[in-house]
């Protein structure tokens, strides 16, 4: 157990301290797959890597400034697929009943103030509006703790500014509505491929997947979401590495999970496409597990494939919604997800940094996870 805790906070410095922000097309995407080639290949373990294309994002600086009070917006940021701008004026606010007839607005030139929050899907949504009706760029609100550059994720966007305020930043603004602002995005959007990271072990064809994203939302360190899903998916590899198998294990670390769309592929549905004719008989998904302020629980989609399992979590969701789980449900395969829900809004913010885990119960969520492995494995005829 000792030997595990030290590996596990090996890997989480790395991740976010060497890495930090793991975005697609993030210096650190490609580090922390480098990193995992030379552990699992240091073990003595086959590594695979399976590329699959993805729109990656490279930002370079940020600045929101009220001109009139000579004052930096702080809690504000860019959004994920953000283009470049340098502007300054006053804002155009858009009412929640003005989004659904937004031709209707001269928003052409203009940097608009979203003032509601909805799914990322409507943000999207607003974001092509707005950049093919001319606007220059467009600022959402988000819900959490701090900034979520997640707000708005479309890589479709080619030239907007795209940035989001939290609390603080939404009121300053809405208390001064009439003051002139500056706004310097200096970031791009590119076409690129991003790499799932596979240690196969065993034979047959039976097989069970092993998963956890190593990408980050953009701009911070995932520590909990999902640098410790990453590190445990790499200690059992290393804990299985000498079973005896009469099936096949794929520990798979995947890419593009945080930019999820629609009609975008993430990793895993990169995955479950290219391995989609084989006997995959489930997935065990590791994505969160050690925040210091969390929640244990438990998510199992398709249960009626899978055996009755014995665990500790007390919190226990049937859904085949959710991160990596979705592309595997989809295609008929049973997923299990334990995982450590934080319970403060500090997901996809700067509050997801590693001062914020606690080892021991990341710990005792690997081991959950290892026991949860063996019975899956056991049941698998």
């Amino acid at each position: 157990m000792q030997q595990l805790k030290e590996n596990l906070i090996r890997h989480m410095k790395f991740f976010c301290l060497e890495c930090g922000t793991r975005h697609c097309g993030a210096r650190g995407e490609h580090q922390a797959a480098e990193y995992m080639v030379e552990y699992l290949t240091g073990l003595g373990l086959p590594v695979i890597c399976e590329e699959f294309p993805t729109r990656g994002w490279k930002f370079e600086n940020f600045e929101f400034y009220n001109v009139t009070k000579n004052i930096t917006i702080v809690g504000a940021s860019a959004c994920f697929f953000s283009g470049s701008i340098d502007w300054e004026g006053k804002l155009l606010f858009i009412r929640d009943d003005q989004v659904n007839d937004l031709s209707a607005l001269n928003v052409a030139g203009q940097v608009c103030f979203i003032k509601y929050i909805h799914s990322v899907h409507s943000h999207n949504r607003i974001a092509e509006e707005l950049e093919a009706l001319g606007a220059v760029a467009a600022i959402f609100v988000s819900s959490g703790l701090a900034a979520d550059a997640k707000v708005v994720r479309s890589p479709r966007l080619q030239r907007m500014g795209v940035a989001t305020t939290d609390a603080y930043g939404t009121y300053h603004i809405l208390d001064n509505p009439d003051d002139t602002y500056r706004l310097h995005i200096k970031a791009c959007s590119f076409n690129q491929m991003s790499k799932n990271v596979i240690v196969r072990l065993g034979k047959g064809d039976k097989k069970g997947v092993i998963g956890g994203h190593y990408d980050t939302a953009p701009l911070v360190q995932g520590a909990n979401d999902n640098a410790s899903g990453t590190a445990t998916v790499l200690e059992l590899a290393r804990l299985m590495k000498d079973a005896d198998l009469d099936m096949t294990l794929d520990f798979v670390a995947f890419s593009g999970e945080e930019y999820m769309e629609k009609d975008v592929p993430m990793g895993s549905a990169a995955y479950v496409c290219q391995h989609r004719n084989e006997d995959i008989r489930w997935l065990l998904n590791i994505d969160g597990g050690g925040d210091a302020f969390s929640k244990r629980f438990i998510r199992i989609g398709l249960p009626e494939k899978l055996p009755k399992l014995n665990h500790s979590i007390d919190d226990v969701v049937y859904t085949c919604e959710g991160g990596d789980n979705g592309p595997f449900c989809k295609a008929g395969i049973p997923a299990v997800w334990p995982s450590c829900r934080p319970y403060l809004g500090i997901l996809h913010t700067a509050f997801d940094s590693i001062e914020h885990m606690n080892y021991d119960l990341m710990t005792k969520h690997a081991i959950e996870a290892y026991n949860i492995l063996q019975q899956l494995v056991a049941s698998t005829n």
